[in-house]
């Protein structure tokens, strides 16, 4: 009854959220004055940073209730990777994400919003503690994609992930809300769900470059053309909201 009450709730709030951000976003795109860009900009990162929270909390419920579903489809992850990019971009237009392409891989056979969920979370804790650029590299093994989201970063702060990973993966952590990295405890619950192996290197020198490596595993491609799309939402107000888009 509690976790129905939670996916009601869920529901009603991301419809709101998702019509708030939406709207803010082609707010942006108008004729605006400095004064007025810069609070719907703050608007738009609150709202964004507020719905991954949310995702993330549903994500938990469901992960330690066994109610959560494993969705896959054919997934781009070059495009993936670029949608993620540019909602860090509305976050922080100074912040720097460079992709890296050693083998091109177009589709992965995966629950795409799980690993959007993933690979979000792992950027933002980079945020956290470094100013400088983050580069995704994506290289390709004989039946694996190989995801490496790597930047320099503060060796305490470092450790501190590579010893929360540590200890993830030895203990079946349940209370992850009360500590200090959610995001690491989440993503690595829905990797494990998904099958996906998430490690993480530092560099033995300074700088120190940290690394967290997806190593996902993938069929063949499927290349499908002349695609139709239905777009569905039960709120009245956020179909209006694509079809302005």
């Amino acid at each position: 009854m509690k976790t129905d009450c939670l996916l009601i709730l869920n529901h009603e709030i991301k419809n709101a959220l998702n019509g708030i951000i939406g709207y803010t976003e082609l707010l942006l795109k108008t004729n605006l004055n400095s004064e007025q860009e810069k609070y719907l900009e703050n608007i738009n990162i609150n709202s964004l940073k507020l719905l991954h929270n949310i995702n993330n909390i549903l994500d938990y419920y469901k992960l330690i209730n066994d109610q959560i579903t494993n969705e896959p489809e054919d997934c781009n992850i070059l495009l993936l990777i670029n949608e993620i990019i540019s909602l860090f971009h509305n976050i922080d237009k100074e912040k720097k994400i460079n992709i890296i392409i050693e083998e091109y891989v177009e589709i992965v056979y995966i629950d795409k919003e799980k690993l959007l969920q993933i690979i979000f979370s792992l950027i933002l804790i980079f945020l956290e503690d470094n100013k400088n650029k983050i580069n995704i590299k994506i290289s390709k093994q004989k039946t694996n994609i190989i995801i490496t989201i790597y930047s320099e970063i503060i060796f305490k702060y470092s450790k501190t992930i590579y010893n929360h990973l540590k200890f993830l993966k030895k203990e079946k952590l349940n209370n992850i809300l009360s500590n200090d990295l959610v995001d690491l405890s989440i993503s690595y619950m829905l990797c494990d769900f998904l099958n996906i192996n998430l490690n993480y290197n530092i560099s033995s020198s300074s700088p120190y470059i940290s690394s967290f490596i997806l190593d996902i595993p993938y069929n063949k491609n499927i290349i499908y053309k002349d695609l139709k799309i239905l777009v569905v939402d039960d709120n009245l107000n956020n179909l209006k909201l694509l079809e302005d888009i």
